[in-house]
Order: C-alpha cells, then structure tokens, then sequence
C-alpha cells in the first residue's frame, strides 16, 4: 500500500515540477528579448525621416533575441545619411565611456548597415542588420 502512495507523490511531483520548468523557461526567454529590444532601441540610430519598407526578424519580436534586418526609404544622399548614421553611433559610444556599466549592452548586441540609393536613384535605402545574444557570425 506505502508503495501505491509512493508511487502518485512521485507522479504528482512531476505534475507541478514539469510545467514550472517550462513557466521559468518562457519568462527567461520573454525577459531576455525585452531586454534586447531595449538594447537594441538605445544601439540603433533611426534617422527622423525614415520609413520602414520592410523588417524581417528571427524570432520573437523585431529588434528583439536573434538578428533583425530593417530596410528604410530616408529622403537624401546616401553619404549624408551614411554620415549621420555613423555619428549617431559615435555618440552612443561615448555614452559608454561616460557609463561604463552600459559596456554589457554593447558587448550583448551588434548591429550593421548597408547603405546606398534608392530604387528612384536619388534617395536613400538603409538596411540595418541588428543582432542580440546570437552568435554574430550568421
């Protein structure tokens, strides 16, 4: 009889041990992409004209765990915005200095872009390809 008892304590264990596993798993991933997309938001310099013609992402949300690549239409030269870009990044990079606990960010993200003209020959298409905790060789 002590084993018939043994045996449903046992069963009920696993019961409420397997979902908590899966519970913790789920909030430690929602977690750690909400904490990319404010990585990401802070890392990744959007020009004030810019559109979104399109976004692709990997997993949960865009600019969240995994690689995100946005493509945006921004009225321009393509050098000036290259240039406004790269200034931008250069401003975030400084913080670093002024914040160095801001370094773990940095050191969790990378991001990347392709700039050049438009499809109308004039204008700008900026693709920015931005990665959180993944491996940055994909």
């Amino acid at each position: 009889m002590d084993d018939i008892i043994n045996r449903k304590r046992k069963g009920m264990g696993c019961i409420f041990i397997v979902p908590l596993v899966f519970a913790c798993i789920a909030a430690t991933t929602i977690t750690l992409d909400r904490l990319c997309v404010e990585v990401l938001q802070w890392r990744v310099p959007v020009h004030p004209e810019a559109r979104i013609v399109r976004q692709t992402y990997n997993f949960l949300t865009p600019n969240g765990l995994g690689q995100s690549v946005t493509t945006y239409f921004v009225p321009g030269d393509p050098r000036d915005i290259e240039l406004w870009f790269n200034r931008q990044i250069g401003e975030r990079l400084r913080a670093l200095e002024k914040e160095p606990e801001r370094s773990f960010y940095y050191n969790i993200s990378a991001v990347g872009k392709i700039v050049g003209y438009a499809e109308d020959g004039v204008n700008t298409q900026l693709i920015v390809i931005a990665q959180c905790l993944s491996s940055r060789g994909e």
